[in-house]
């Protein structure tokens, strides 16, 4: 049959190996695994608590070492077939050639012998070749259909579409890299706009701050303009006011000639008065000394009081010792506490290492025991053979001494085996007393770690007693402190008190000496001033509040043509940000236009691509009906050939008909091989197409959001115009504000107006009365300074005491705060270790449940190693799944027992039984 020409070969990533992934993930510890840092994310989010955290790693720690377990096990396993599938062969080898005839014979009935074996091993041999051509028949249906099934999911119409001699691989791998870079531009576009976005908020806050200057500046010289323009009309009103009180001085005069009467007649009611409030004086002596006497009787009570607090603050030391005392017994037992968990780890440790060593010589032993089953299948094979060649050696012929030699070499063979199994024997009861001993070892440092958990069960009782005993210390500590705060209010209420009757005492004394002052001092001029002055201020401050309201009505303006700049500035901005937006969105939509014709353009070359990928499963399917077609025509030859060959030679056909089979079976592997290519080839075609679609899915919800971004930009541009339509109303308006403004200062401004100047009527006075005036208010403002006098010294021993008493308040609060936050850090301490007591009690009951159920798994485990251990003592296998893969590696041994190239390996290189025993 004519081959084809061969392709181009197709580059295809080598997979990575099994065995370097496991050894890869056994190196990695347990600690640094996902599953342990997820579980620690959530206990630090506050979403676990320390229990659950406890049982979740528990559980996976628990399922990570099964997991070792079975792997370790698969490879024991596969390795255990391997050894014995080679066993089996060398025994099938070893058996052919003791079947075998010499090529000698010259007897009819060996002759007729070596004929009937001939015609039974070709039998053996083709139905062989069947059972491995049906087989493999299965497996490329099952590839055919697997094959089907993806390229079912391949996007055949973009493939069409591409030509026939594009590189499907080389066009995904270009488009890889495109995307690649399309990527990297992206993100660095992204970081251009953050670092735009970060320069535009820095100058946005530096405007801002000028912005918050200016305004400051601008407010700072309002209020000196302001303060300009008051003192201006107070310095321009005081000519008026001097003329107004030259005139009302001379009305006081004339009144008080008048009422000179008047006062002689409110002197003898005065008089009156007199002896009336000496009366009152004398009863008020009377109740200051009642005053003094209680007074006294509160002084005892405060000094008794001060005895208790004392008392209280020595009981209060004395606390604090018993404090510090039960903090370092705390400690001692933490200490202890710490210790028995280290012993614990320790003995943790020792019984995990012992747990290994275990399992270990269990190993051991098991495989001690399936060597020891397998010597003994050799030895029953060994003796069905001599048995065998002893009844093939009875009815042969002896021509020489060659049946004899093998018969002792069989002999020697059988004793060194019994020999070895004997050794086997002993060594296998050696290691069951060392498994014993270890499990021995085992359950007492069970017992001792039993006695360990007993004691620490029995510090954690006592250290719940003794934070028991430390909260009611600290209950009495805050009742005696709460007392004591207690006493120390009641003596400040007390000493208030007292200052209060001082004060009334004083204000009594004052009072008696105004009132004895009031007679000699009190005449009708002192009145008549009083009245004029307060008329002076009354009108000072109408005058004032006037400008006060001119002055915010002022700001009033100045603050709305503030806001008006401000609401300008704010349009102007948002009319350059849109403009900014604007600009690029017509870039990222210029962006997104070329994207999809480029997008386009990949799914037209991978059309072209699916296409050629038709054609090439096309090829192979022809091919392989070629194949079959010739499997068959060399079926019907190698038949016919074989009816005209028995007749001449048997051993001919033998040797013709061997050959052929292994030039199908290399056929058969290279057009495996090369659909595995394809395959290969097709998933990795998939994944890419599915790479691109998920990206064309990405660009097409941006162009659409992209869209829905400028169509409401589009709509908001109406918006826009009547924004700016009104700002330029805004700047008229603002602009004429400013000139009204103007007006108004210079009109406040202009003293020329009529109306502004109003000249009183009345009488100048003459300088001798205004001398005389003059006179009056120095001698009562002489008196008034005297009065202010005394009144800032009385003030300063106020403030004096109120000083003292202030500082002697904050004093108290500070030791009231760190009273308290002493406390607070004593609950905060208790209370952690509470919770830390918590979760040592949590992983003490989860370790117990796990031990438990690692208890259960060994007593499994042993019990199902008993039953196997039974089955195989018994010659059946040790379960259904294990003499499942045992008949299945057999028959792939079968399959395999061709050469490399088709071909059977001759007789000098099959390893005999007796060198591989």
């Amino acid at each position: 049959m004519s081959q084809s020409p061969e392709q181009n070969p197709f580059l295809i990533a080598r997979p990575t190996d099994e065995a370097v992934i496991c050894r890869v993930e056994s190196q990695t510890e347990v600690a640094s695994s996902a599953a342990f840092q997820s579980v620690d994310d959530q206990y630090y989010a506050g979403k676990l608590t320390s229990t659950e955290v406890a049982v979740y790693k528990a559980r996976y720690m628990k399922l990570h070492e099964a997991l070792k377990k079975t792997r370790d096990n698969e490879f024991s396993l596969i390795q255990l077939s391997k050894r014995f599938m080679s066993e089996i062969e060398d025994q099938e080898q070893e058996l052919a050639r003791a079947d075998q005839f010499p090529d000698n014979a010259i007897t009819e009935p060996s002759q007729m012998r070596a004929q009937i074996l001939g015609y039974y091993n070709s039998a053996m041999e083709t139905d062989e070749r069947v059972e491995m051509l049906a087989y493999e028949a299965g497996l490329l249906k099952e590839e055919r259909k697997l094959l089907n099934r993806d390229y079912s999911k391949l996007p055949t119409a973009e493939l069409e579409a591409l030509d026939d001699d594009v590189d499907i691989f080389a066009e995904m791998e270009r488009r890889l890299k495109l995307v690649q870079t399309q990527c990297q531009d992206l993100w660095l576009d992204i970081d251009m706009l953050k670092m735009e976005a970060k320069r535009s908020r820095e100058q946005y806050r530096q405007a801002a701050d000028a912005e918050q200057e200016a305004q400051h500046e601008v407010a700072e010289m309002n209020r000196k303009l302001s303060d300009v323009k008051a003192e201006w009309v107070r310095a321009c009103d005081l000519p008026g006011q001097y003329s107004k009180e030259a005139e009302k001085a001379r009305k006081y005069k004339s009144n008080a000639e008048k009422e000179l009467l008047n006062l002689q007649q409110e002197f003898s009611d005065l008089s009156d008065q007199q002896t009336e409030l000496e009366l009152q004086v004398q009863l008020l002596d009377t109740e200051e000394l009642n005053n003094r006497a209680e007074l006294a009787a509160v002084r005892l009570e405060n000094t008794d009081k001060k005895q208790l607090l004392e008392k209280t603050i020595r009981n209060h030391d004395t606390w604090y010792e018993m404090e510090m005392m039960n903090r370092t017994e705390k400690a001692r037992y933490l200490q202890r506490l710490l210790v028995s968990d280290q012993e614990k780890r320790d003995l943790l440790d020792e019984i995990n290492r012992i747990t290994k060593e275990r399992d270990a010589l269990i190993r051991h032993w098991k495989k001690c025991t399936l060597h020891l089953e397998f010597l003994s299948d050799s030895v029953r094979i060994v003796q069905q053979l001599h048995d065998k060649t002893r009844a093939r050696y009875v009815v042969t012929p002896k021509y020489d001494g060659e049946m004899t030699a093998r018969k002792r070499r069989l002999t020697r063979a059988i004793q060194m085996l019994q020999e070895e199994l004997e050794e086997e024997k002993k060594r296998t009861i050696a290691e069951m007393g060392h498994v014993g001993r270890t499990v021995s070892v085992t359950t007492r440092r069970l017992s001792v770690l039993e006695h360990l958990r007993a004691e620490n069960w029995e510090l954690i009782r006592l250290t719940t007693s003794l934070s028991g005993g430390l909260a009611k210390a600290i209950n009495e500590y805050s009742a005696a402190r709460t007392r004591f705060e207690h006493l120390l209010e009641e003596l400040a209420q007390i000493m208030a008190e007292s200052d209060e009757q001082q004060k009334v005492l004083d204000e009594l004394a004052s009072r008696l000496a105004d009132v004895s002052n009031l007679y000699t001092k009190m005449k009708l001029e002192r009145n008549k001033c009083v009245s004029l002055l307060q008329a002076s201020v009354k009108l000072a401050l109408d005058t004032r509040e006037r400008l006060r309201i001119h002055a915010n009505e002022a700001d009033i303006i100045i603050y709305r043509l503030q806001r008006f700049d401000q609401e300008l500035i704010h349009e102007r901005t948002l009319f350059g940000n849109a403009i900014v937006q604007r600009d690029h969105k017509r870039n990222e939509v210029c962006k997104m236009l070329q994207i999809q014709s480029e997008q386009q353009a990949r799914r037209e070359q991978m059309r072209r691509s699916i296409h050629r990928i038709n054609l090439m499963f096309n090829q192979t399917e022809a091919e392989t009906l070629s194949l079959k077609k010739a499997k068959e025509r060399c079926a019907q030859m190698r038949n016919e050939r074989a009816v005209l060959l028995i007749e001449r030679n048997q051993e001919v056909y033998i040797l013709q008909a061997s050959g052929f089979p292994g030039e199908s079976t290399l056929k058969i592997f290279k057009l495996k091989e090369r659909i595995a290519a394809q395959d290969a080839a097709s998933r990795y075609a998939g994944l890419a197409l599915r790479a691109m679609q998920e990206e064309y899915e990405f660009l097409r919800r941006y162009k659409s959001q992209l869209s829905c971004y400028i169509r409401v930009e589009a709509n908001q541009i109406p918006i826009h115009a009547s924004l700016t339509t009104r700002l330029h109303g805004l700047i008229h308006e603002l602009i004429g504000s400013r000139m009204e403004l103007a007006r108004l200062v210079e009109l406040a401004e202009d003293p020329d107006i009529p109306g502004r100047l109003r000249l009183l009527g009345g009488k100048d006075p003459s300088q001798n009365e205004l001398w005389i005036t003059l006179g009056k208010l120095e001698r009562r403002m002489a008196a008034k300074e005297e009065d202010m006098a005394e009144k800032n010294l009385t003030y300063e021993a106020v403030c004096r005491l109120v000083d003292s008493l202030q500082v002697r308040a904050t004093a108290g609060k500070e030791d009231t705060l760190t009273l308290a936050t002493e406390v607070n850090k004593i609950k905060a301490r208790l209370l952690n270790m509470r919770n830390q007591m918590k979760t040592i009690y949590a992983e003490l009951v989860v370790c117990g449940a796990e031990r438990n159920e690692l208890k259960q798994q060994v007593a499994n485990l042993e019990r199902k190693l008993d039953i196997y251990n039974l089955r195989m003592r018994s010659g059946h296998p040790p379960s259904p799944t294990l003499e499942r893969k045992l008949r299945i590696n057999l028959r792939i041994a079968r399959m395999k027992q061709f050469g490399k190239y088709g071909e059977p390996l001759p007789v000098s290189q099959k390893p005999s039984i007796l060198q591989t025993l």
